[in-house]
Parts: structure tokens; C-alpha cells; sequence
């Protein structure tokens, strides 16, 4: 049984819809609804109100398929009243819905999805690794186009200086050669 069937089911057993579920837990009844056709996966804005609102459920099972869909089912009755849902061994069933899921096929479909996020991690760690070292490597050529830029000003200033002293230098010269024709 896939998540947005479990939902479906959770929904039948707390006898409610996806405009109340959604308007209960401040969500949009379009992610509800996205959930329900399974077109989407429960995020953390879904699944933590959903804890928060209706601490009965069991999260495990509406996300992983495994165990009860309520920690306490008589808790569950005494706060629904709920008349139209046949407990049975623990598992909520209508005359027209049975729960008959198959945990191999659930185990499959977690373990695929499972390689696929771990695959992904693995993809993403590097790609943090690659930009690390981009990030690196632009340091360092920051440092060293700052360390170029004070080298060439010290040297602007050196050159300034012998400039300086050259055009000194060179009006003594003229001053020499002045006073020597001069005379």
C-alpha cells in the first residue's frame, strides 16, 4: 500500500477530508490533495502538524507502511466515537476497504527509494567536495591578486621616487653644462 493509500485510509478512520485536514493542520488543501493522488510525498509542513494535531497516529505507518495506524486504538475510539470503522487486530477496515498490504512489495519500494537518497547523498557530497574546492581555489587567487596588487604599488611608488631623482639629476646636469658654457 503506498503512502497517499494510507493517507486515504487515515483519512477515512478520523472521518474527515482533505479541506478539513488541511484547514486542522494550517497546510493547503492542495498539498492534501497532491498527497492523496499521489502526486507528491508528505513534507515536514504536512507530517509535524500532523503529530502535533492528531498525536494518535502512528507516523511510521502512514510513512513506511510497517505496524499499527494508531499507537492506541481505544484511545483512537473514545476520542472519535467513531461508529462507521471495524477495528480488527489493530488494523482500521470498512466493508468495502480491507487493509491487505503486502510488506514485501512496501519493503521493495523503501529500499529502492531508499538507494535512491542514498545515491543522491552521495552525488551531492561531491559536489559540496568540488565546490569546496572551487571556493578554495578562488581564495587563493583573491589572496594572490591582492598580494600583485600591493607589489605593484609599492613598486608605482619606487618608480615615482627614481623618477624623481632622475629629473633632479638631470636638472643639475643642465645647471652644469649652463654654467659651463657660461663662462
Amino acid at each position: 500500500m503506498s503512502i497517499h493509500q494510507r493517507f486515504k485510509e487515515l483519512f477515512f478512520a478520523l472521518n474527515t477530508n482533505g479541506a478539513q485536514f488541511s484547514k486542522k493542520l494550517k497546510v493547503s488543501s492542495t498539498s492534501i490533495n497532491k498527497i492523496l493522488q499521489g502526486n507528491s510525498l508528505p513534507s515536514s509542513k504536512i507530517i509535524i502538524p500532523l503529530i502535533e494535531n492528531y498525536p494518535e497516529v502512528n507516523i511510521y505507518w502512514l510513512l513506511v507502511g510497517e505496524g499499527e495506524m494508531f499507537r492506541d486504538i481505544e484511545a483512537f475510539k473514545k476520542a472519535t466515537n467513531s461508529n462507521n470503522t471495524i477495528i480488527h487486530n489493530s488494523k482500521l477496515t470498512n466493508s468495502n476497504n480491507t487493509n491487505t498490504g503486502d510488506n514485501t512489495v512496501i519493503q521493495s519500494e523503501n529500499d529502492s527509494k531508499l538507494k535512491e537518497l542514498k545515491a543522491e547523498i552521495k552525488n551531492l557530497k561531491i559536489e559540496i567536495k568540488s565546490l569546496k574546492k572551487e571556493i578554495q581555489i578562488e581564495q587563493t587567487a583573491n589572496q594572490l591578486l591582492r598580494e600583485s596588487k600591493l607589489i605593484l604599488e609599492e613598486s608605482k611608488s619606487v618608480l615615482e621616487g627614481n623618477i624623481a631623482t632622475l629629473e633632479n639629476q638631470i636638472k643639475d646636469k643642465e645647471m652644469i653644462i649652463s654654467l659651463l658654457q657660461g663662462k
